[in-house]
C-alpha cells in the first residue's frame, strides 16, 4: 500500500473509530473507584481519560517501533514512507475523530473546547499528510509525544481516584521526569532536521537569476559561460571589484 488517500486508508481510519468505541464498551464495563462513583460529574472524564491512555499506549510504543525498525526514515522527513507509520497515522486519525465526537455527543464542548481544537488541526494534518503521502515521518516523530502522554494521563487518573500512595506518584514523576529529559535532549535536533527539510522545498527556494540574465551570460566569452555553468555570478565578482575565477580545463 504506498502513499496517498485511497479507499483502503479511509476504512483503516473508520476502524480505528470503531476500535476506540470498542474501547470505550470495555471502560464502562470496569469498576470505577468510589471517588469518581460518588461524583457523577466525573463519570464521563474517567472514562474519556481511560480510551486516552489506550491511545497513549498503542500510539506511542507503536511510534518508537516505527523509528527503530526503520530508522532510515529520520534522513527523509519529507518523503520517507513505511507501511508502519502509514498505519499509524490511519490509527491515530481515528482516535481524534473518536474523541471528537465523545467529547460533542456528551455534551462537554463548553469544558473541552481546547480539545476540540486541537483534536481539528490534528486530523487536518494527518488527512492532508495521508493524501499527499507527504511528511509522514514527521507525523511518527509528532507521535512521539504519546509517550509521555502515558505519564501524564496515569497521573490524573491517580488524582482522580484519589489514591492515598505517594510511592505511585514518585514513581510515575520520575518515569515522566525522565522521559522530559529525554524529548529536551532529541527536541532541538529533530526540530533542527525538519527546519532543513523545510528549507530544501521548492517553494522555499528562489532561481539564482532571471531567464534573460541567463540568456545574457551565456553570450559572453567561454570564460565566462563555464564560471556560470561553475555557479559563478560574473557580473557580481566584477562589480565588487573581484575577478572571474580560472577554471581548470
Amino acid at each position: 500500500m504506498g502513499p496517498g488517500w485511497r479507499a483502503p486508508s479511509a476504512a483503516l481510519v473508520a476502524g480505528s473509530v470503531a476500535i476506540f468505541a470498542g474501547f470505550r464498551r470495555v471502560a464502562l464495563a470496569l469498576p470505577r473507584p468510589a471517588a469518581v462513583r460518588s461524583r457523577p460529574g466525573r463519570a464521563w472524564r474517567w472514562l474519556n481519560l481511560l480510551v486516552s491512555f489506550a491511545h497513549s499506549v498503542l500510539a506511542g510504543l507503536w511510534a518508537l517501533f516505527s523509528l527503530w525498525h526503520a530508522p532510515e526514515l529520520l534522513s527523509n522527513i519529507q518523503d520517507g514512507y513505511s507501511v508502519s507509520g502509514h498505519l499509524l497515522v490511519c490509527f491515530s486519525s481515528g482516535y481524534f475523530i473518536h474523541d471528537t465526537l465523545d467529547i460533542i455527543f456528551n455534551h462537554q464542548s463548553r469544558s473541552s473546547w481546547e480539545y476540540l481544537v486541537h483534536h481539528a488541526m490534528a486530523i487536518s494534518a494527518f488527512v492532508s499528510l495521508i493524501i499527499t503521502g507527504r511528511f509522514l515521518v514527521a507525523a511518527v516523530l509528532l507521535l512521539l509525544v504519546e509517550v509521555s502522554n502515558i505519564f501524564l494521563t496515569i497521573r490524573m487518573l491517580l488524582k482522580m481516584s484519589n489514591v492515598p500512595s505517594p510511592v505511585l506518584y514518585e514513581a510515575n514523576k520520575r518515569a515522566l521526569r525522565g522521559e522530559m529529559w529525554m524529548g529536551l535532549l532529541r527536541g532541538p535536533g529533530l526540530c533542527l532536521h525538519l527546519l532543513c527539510c523545510l528549507k530544501a522545498l521548492p517553494c522555499w527556494t528562489s532561481p539564482t537569476a532571471s531567464p534573460h540574465r541567463r540568456d545574457a551570460t551565456e553570450t559572453r566569452g567561454t570564460a565566462d559561460g563555464e564560471a556560470a555553468q561553475a555557479g559563478f555570478h560574473v557580473g557580481s565578482w566584477r562589480a565588487r571589484g573581484g575577478c572571474v575565477p580560472q577554471l581548470m580545463a
